[in-house]
């Protein structure tokens, strides 16, 4: 006869327990989880401490709710404040504050109800998987954190901590804002810092629209503002020191090279170009931003490229490359050989197209791909630009480069046969500089034009993504 061997009558209700602590357990780490994106979650399971886990879902949501109202209704608010080392400074230590408030949030969300008797096993377990929750909690905040010191640096570093204009006057009661855009040839072949392009931007600041006027790489005979650089050269930049041609792309260097020129200037060579510019347009600069072209490509890169209808073949590299004509994505280098490239055309040729690049970067880098792709922007931003735009003014002139992107841009290129570089005619000059700020149409010339043209003009349509 087979004797059958009975279960003891409590083994079987010890099973029932460890099956309920693991139940439990797993219940106490979902809400825990749940916690991390919806405070008081795990607090309203239990009884004890169900005030708790109301008051902190309420706080959450009224949280929620400013932060909404906030990036609807005060989003340009927001936009100027991102750009305050202050402020940055403070949401630096706010985000790490609230990373370690939240991850121990998430800790004792678990403790409260993870069972009492949990074997060596399960409270080992248990602590893993919440201490990893923990971590998970802090990442986003250790991302704010990030971006916050990040920007911080790049604004402390690249822009001036002289105050700008009278807070509370927006950019000192001035209708336009003026600004001197450069970008540098320098490289390893050449000598000093060639500026090849020269535009100024001249924008509303109500809205938005642009002006943008460039004055050719080799225009001669030019004056300085009155100081020492024309006291020295009274006849224009023709009396040029040995190495010079008394091209106005000298300038720059120049006025580094000889910094008594421009005394008292933390920028001389920048300084010693805004005042030729204001002599030549008769329009006054208020700052100035140099790009160096060696870099450039690595802001095209961060971006993700930028979108242009090549309209011919522009020879591209030393090894007879070519981009091709069509609505293409240009990625660094293309984007780079397209506005520098002199094969087959001429320097101003070589501007509108330098135009069009710095336009479409301007319309396509939209807040989702900066923000993405902002550390590499900060540190190629960082060996790439200068500018004596100072910390103060950065709040509006971030708000009105929103305007810019939706506003119309025209241009006006003193170029042949408007011009001649050699010869140039400066009445002419300020005369359609002044008409063309104005919005006024400008006086017909040999291509019989009427008015300034619009980048979409003389740029080529963007892609479909631009």
């Amino acid at each position: 006869m087979t004797h059958v061997r009975s279960r003891p009558a409590g083994s079987g209700r010890e099973e029932e327990r460890r099956t309920r602590r693991r139940r439990r357990l797993f219940t106490a780490l979902v809400l825990a989880a749940c916690s991390i994106i919806l405070p008081g979650a795990a607090h309203l399971r239990s009884r004890r401490h169900r005030v708790t886990g109301w008051i902190l879902l309420i706080a959450y949501l009224a949280v929620l709710a400013g932060a909404a109202y906030l990036i609807i209704y005060r989003q340009d608010r927001l936009i100027g404040l991102s750009v305050q080392p202050r402020w940055l400074t403070g949401a630096l230590y706010a985000a790490i504050a609230l990373g370690l408030l939240w991850a121990l949030l998430v800790w004792r969300s678990y403790r409260v109800l993870r069972p009492a008797r949990l074997g060596k096993r399960g409270r080992f377990f248990g602590g893993v998987c919440a201490l990893v929750l923990c971590l998970v909690a802090c990442v986003p905040f250790a991302g704010v954190a990030r971006y916050a010191y990040l920007q911080r640096h790049l604004v402390q570093s690249l822009f001036d901590r002289r105050s700008g204009p009278a807070v509370g006057t927006p950019f000192g009661g001035k209708t336009r804002i003026n600004i001197l855009l450069l970008g540098g040839d320098a490289g390893s072949d050449r000598w000093g810092t060639r500026t090849d392009s020269m535009t100024l931007a001249s924008v509303d600041v109500r809205t938005g629209a642009t002006v943008m006027i460039s004055l050719p790489r080799n225009l001669q005979s030019f004056h300085f503002a009155p100081g020492p650089a024309a006291d020295r050269f009274p006849r224009g930049f023709t009396a040029a020191p040995p190495g010079n041609e008394g091209l106005l792309n000298e300038v720059y260097e120049y006025g580094q090279d000889h910094p008594n020129l421009v005394p008292g200037s933390r920028h001389p060579g920048a300084d010693l170009l805004k005042g030729v510019f204001h002599q030549t347009l008769g329009v006054p600069v208020d700052y100035y931003a140099l790009v160096d072209m060696r870099h450039f490509a690595d802001i095209v890169n961060a971006i993700g490229g930028v979108w242009l209808r090549v309209d011919q073949p522009i020879p591209y590299g030393l090894e007879g490359g070519v981009i091709k004509p069509g609505y293409r994505k240009l990625h660094g280098q293309e984007a780079l050989w397209y506005g520098r490239s002199r094969t087959g055309s001429s320097d101003y040729v070589r501007m509108g197209r330098q135009k069009c690049v710095l336009a479409a970067i301007a319309r396509q880098a939209d807040p989702t791909t900066v923000l993405t792709k902002f550390s590499q922007l900060a540190a190629t931003a960082e060996k790439t630009v200068s500018t004596d735009i100072p910390q103060d003014v950065l709040p509006e002139l971030v708000q009105l480069s929103g305007k810019v992107r939706n506003a119309k841009i025209t241009t006006l290129q003193f170029v042949p046969p408007k011009i001649e570089p050699g010869n140039p005619d400066w009445r002419l000059i300020r005369t359609q500089t002044a008409k063309a700020i104005a919005g006024q149409p400008l006086s017909a010339h040999k291509k019989k034009r009427t008015h300034a043209p619009s980048v979409n003009e003389i740029c080529p349509a963007p892609g479909p993504n631009g």
